[in-house]
C-alpha cells in the first residue's frame, strides 16, 4: 500500500519561536506537517534545516490535506516526539517563572521606593513639627500676657501669631497620623506581595514534579494521545 503523503499547512500568521524545540515562520509559508500531536502544537518542517514544533491555530491546512484534519486517522506520537513535548513543556515553566520573578521583582522595588518616599516625607514633617513647636514654646514666653499690677504698669496681651502656629502645629501632627497610617498600610502591602510569590513559587515547584513525574511514565505518549491533553501554559 502506497504511503500517504504528508499534509501542508499555510502560515496564517507569522510566529517566533520561544525555545530551541520550536520553529518560527512568516505568513504564508507552507509548512510540511509531520505529526498532528494532541493538544495545541503540531509537529512540522519548512525546510531540512528548518522544523520544530507550532502552535496548531496559527496555521490551517491546505485542502489537499483535509483527510488528515483532527478527527482523521494521525501519525503515532512516537518517543522523539515526547521527549521534545517533555522539553518543550519545562521551558514554557521556566518561561512562567522568569515571568513571575521579574513581576515580582517590579512590584517589590516600586513598595520600595514608595515606602522610601514616604519615610523621607514623613522624617521631613517630623522635624517641622519639631521646629515649629520649639518656636511655639519660645513665643509663649516671649508674648506671654502682662497683667499690670499697679496704675504705672500696662497689661500687654498675647499675640495672634501664637495661635496661628498653635493651629499650625496640630495640623502638622494630623498629617503625621495620617502618614503613619499609610506606612503601615504600604508595609502590609509589602507582606502580601511577599506570600503571594512564595505562593506562585509552590505552583511552579508543584508543576516541574509533576514534569518529572510524567517524563518517567513509560506510556506518556499513549496517555498524551488518548487524552488530547492541552500543552500550553
Amino acid at each position: 500500500m502506497p504511503l500517504r503523503p504528508l499534509p501542508r499547512a499555510i502560515a496564517l500568521w507569522s510566529y517566533v519561536a520561544k525555545s530551541s524545540t520550536e520553529m518560527s515562520f512568516e505568513k504564508d509559508e507552507i509548512i510540511t506537517v509531520e505529526a498532528q500531536i494532541p493538544g495545541e502544537w503540531w509537529r512540522g518542517r519548512i525546510d531540512p534545516n528548518k522544523k520544530g514544533h507550532f502552535p496548531k491555530n496559527y496555521v490551517q491546512l491546505l485542502p489537499s490535506s483535509d483527510s488528515y484534519a483532527d478527527g482523521h486517522p494521525q501519525q503515532q506520537l512516537g518517543a522523539e516526539d515526547v521527549a521534545a513535548l517533555m522539553r518543550l513543556l519545562q521551558q514554557q515553566v521556566v518561561d512562567l517563572t522568569k515571568k513571575v520573578e521579574e513581576e515580582a521583582k517590579e512590584r517589590a522595588d516600586k513598595f520600595e521606593k514608595d515606602l522610601a518616599e514616604m519615610t523621607q516625607k514623613y522624617e521631613a514633617e517630623v522635624e517641622a513639627r519639631k521646629r515649629m513647636q520649639a518656636e511655639v514654646e519660645e513665643l509663649r514666653r516671649a508674648v506671654a500676657p502682662f497683667v499690670s499690677t499697679s496704675s504705672e504698669e500696662v497689661s500687654i496681651g498675647g499675640g495672634g501669631r501664637l495661635e496661628k502656629l498653635e493651629k499650625e502645629v496640630l495640623r502638622l501632627e494630623e498629617q503625621a497620623k495620617t502618614e503613619t497610617r499609610v506606612r503601615m498600610d504600604l508595609e502590609a502591602m509589602h507582606n502580601r506581595i511577599d506570600r503571594e510569590v512564595e505562593s506562585l513559587g509552590r505552583e511552579v515547584q508543584k508543576i516541574k514534579r509533576t514534569l518529572e513525574d510524567e517524563a518517567k511514565n513509560p506510556n506518556y505518549a499513549q496517555a498524551l494521545k488518548k487524552t488530547g491533553r492541552d500543552l500550553s501554559v
